[in-house]
């Protein structure tokens, strides 16, 4: 399911009609971290805590821990090692 421009409040909607195993969230520049925080904890909130929510994009070029910053679970450049995580979370 991709969504461009998601808010909190719809994905917390899509959750309660979904179940997803993972999400991946692409940040391009520092001002969108403190949106992409409240993406990450409205993810986790609308998920009880199960799925696993993988922060990537440009923004990782950055010296910053942009898993501390956001909540993220995990920080990828990678897509299949997001999945292969939400595989092996999932059981």
């Amino acid at each position: 399911h991709l969504q461009i421009g998601a808010r909190p409040e719809g994905l917390r909607a899509l959750l309660k009609q979904h179940r997803y195993d993972c999400a991946m969230i692409s940040v391009a520049c520092d001002d969108r971290l403190d949106f992409c925080r409240r993406i990450v904890a409205s993810l986790k909130a609308g998920s009880n805590g199960t799925m696993l929510v993988a922060v990537g994009g440009a923004i990782l070029e950055r010296p910053l821990d942009i898993r501390a910053l956001t909540g993220a679970d995990m920080v990828a450049e990678d897509p299949v090692r997001v999945l292969a995580a939400a595989h092996q979370a999932a059981g």
